[in-house]
């Protein structure tokens, strides 16, 4: 009853109200430096993302235009996933025998859970490692059959190239292989 009674008193009532026109004019003060700072760090953050974005698509336009690069990535994730299968099984095996050795039975998991950690990180990298191929594979072939189209276009028309002219399906290449960079990266 109490604070009821409190509650009910003017001064309280005063005291709340000049309180709460303080801390919003506080608020109000502050709430624009909290916003430059939070729009920094998101800002880094983005152009952080845009930076990984950007070497992402270029690994996939340099892979795109060596076949030896797509089939290198391609080794190199089947090494990972064969590295991560012995690595996992080897991981299961500490932890299955565990139980048995009666000294050591903790750190044997923790290791096994560290192998467990690192097998999981190799896998993930050799997904991505793998979109990339697959991606580079797919832009390869746009672009093998982009030029075809060109070329056969160009057979067609008359023999520009022996006259040093430059091939007005050249843009329209670029243009269409943007396109589908843009559509698929």
């Amino acid at each position: 009853m109490e604070i009821l009674d409190l509650i009910k008193e003017p001064i309280f009532l005063i005291a709340s109200t000049v309180m709460s026109i303080v801390i919003s004019v506080a608020a109000n003060l502050v709430t624009p430096k909290i916003q430059k700072v939070l729009s920094f760090f998101f800002a880094s953050i983005k152009i952080k993302q845009e930076e990984k974005r950007q070497a992402y698509v270029s690994k996939i336009v340099l892979a795109s235009t060596d076949e030896n690069k797509v089939i290198n990535i391609k080794l190199d994730v089947s090494y990972a996933l064969l590295k991560s299968l012995i690595i996992f099984v080897f991981s299961l095996f500490l932890l299955s025998v565990s139980p048995y050795i009666f000294f050591a039975e903790y750190p044997v998991i923790l290791i096994s859970l560290f192998l467990v950690t690192y097998a999981l990180s190799l896998f993930n990298s050799a997904q991505s490692k793998f979109k990339i191929a697959t991606l580079a594979t797919l832009r390869a072939e746009k672009m093998a059959s982009l030029k075809a189209g060109i070329d056969a276009a160009s057979c067609s028309e008359h023999d520009y190239y022996a006259q040093g002219y430059v091939d007005p399906h050249e843009e329209m290449y670029m243009k269409y292989l943007s396109e589908w960079d843009s559509k698929h990266l």
